[in-house]
């Protein structure tokens, strides 16, 4: 959800084989980019890690690039070397 410049939601990275992520975010929207907090549980283990969203017509596009842990939150280590993938579409919840 986006509420002027505030964003906050659910995050459920759920590829075929693992790596599996279910979570939170609460984070700001600033030109067309959602930066925020993610807290999730991935293996049974929960951590805090810094994600980045790109809003566009075609759908939601995430962030990735090389990430660093400072007092127990994954933070990137350089934002302008993150790199975004193909959008995402959106789908209904069930």
């Amino acid at each position: 959800d986006v509420l002027g410049e505030l964003a906050n939601g659910t995050y459920n990275w759920h590829p075929q084989e693992k790596d599996r992520k279910s979570g939170s975010f609460t984070g700001t929207l600033e030109n067309g980019t959602v930066t925020a907090l993610l807290t999730y549980t991935a293996e049974g283990i929960t951590a805090k890690e810094e994600v980045l969203f790109k809003l566009e017509t075609g759908g939601l596009r995430v962030g990735t690039g090389q990430l660093v842990q400072s007092e127990g939150v994954w933070l990137f280590k350089d934002k302008s070397q993150v790199s975004y993938g193909n959008p995402l579409r959106e789908v209904p919840c069930k």
